[in-house]
Order: C-alpha cells, then sequence, then structure tokens
C-alpha cells in the first residue's frame, strides 16, 4: 500500500479479509472483463479508474448516508489500533500495522484505549457487578 509521501507500506490481512478481497477480485473481473493484475489498483471507480482520495471519500460519504453512522477512513484505521491495544497488543505491533516509524505517533490511540479500558474496568467493576444480583 502506499502511504503519504508515497510511502510503500505492508499491510497484513487476516484470512477473512484475503477472501473478502479474493470475493471482490472475482466480481470485479466479471463485472469488468479482465482481471487485475499485480501492479494494478485494486479498488477502482465505475469507469474503471484507480480509487483517488476524493473517490475513497465519495465511497465513505455514501456509505455514511446509507448506513446512518458517520463512517470516514480514518475512524476505521483509528478502530483498529484501539481495539489491538485494548486488546494487549504491543505498541510495537500496533505501530507497525499502522506504518509509523516513532512509537509517540501512537499516543493519541493509546490515550483512547486507556479511556476503554478505564470504562470497561467501570462496567465490570465488583461493586457493579455485585449490585446487579440484588
Amino acid at each position: 500500500v502506499t502511504q503519504k509521501g508515497d510511502r510503500l507500506h505492508v499491510v497484513f490481512l487476516n484470512e477473512e479479509c484475503v477472501a473478502e478481497i479474493r470475493r471482490y477480485l472475482r466480481l470485479y473481473a466479471r463485472h469488468f472483463g479482465h482481471t487485475l493484475q499485480p501492479s494494478d489498483a485494486l479498488w477502482r471507480s465505475y469507469s474503471g479508474k484507480p480509487l483517488d482520495g476524493h473517490g475513497l471519500r465519495a465511497v465513505f460519504r455514501r456509505l455514511s448516508l446509507k448506513s446512518g453512522l458517520d463512517v470516514w477512513c480514518h475512524r476505521f484505521r483509528q478502530t483498529s489500533a484501539t481495539l489491538r491495544l485494548a486488546s494487549g497488543a504491543s505498541t510495537e505491533v500496533v505501530r507497525t500495522a499502522l506504518g509509523h516509524r516513532e512509537e509517540r505517533s501512537l499516543q493519541s490511540y493509546v490515550q483512547l484505549a486507556q479511556q476503554d479500558v478505564a470504562r470497561l474496568l467501570d462496567q465490570t467493576s465488583p461493586l457493579r457487578l455485585l449490585r446487579r444480583k440484588r
């Protein structure tokens, strides 16, 4: 994946993501009548041109309208980072996954994960749980 400043970054995908991308590629080949090559852009517009930043924003705008949720690219990135940190992933793993060069770039995600941990600790407080049983 090409990131800001045309830096190349490796994205790690789980089996479910790989299966969905393969499904997308099969549907793309069926719809457009040709198979994408490894050097081709993966996500394309209706016209078959590579999806640029404007096109990607349009996709997320439509997704937001249809879902009733405020959906945008960076929110997926932020959610991924905070869920990984809250699940116990090391900051090194998350930094690598996001493509950050320095660990300090994760500070905002770490703070969000700590807020999530505080909320979960409050929700699962022994006192709170014991009060529910009465």
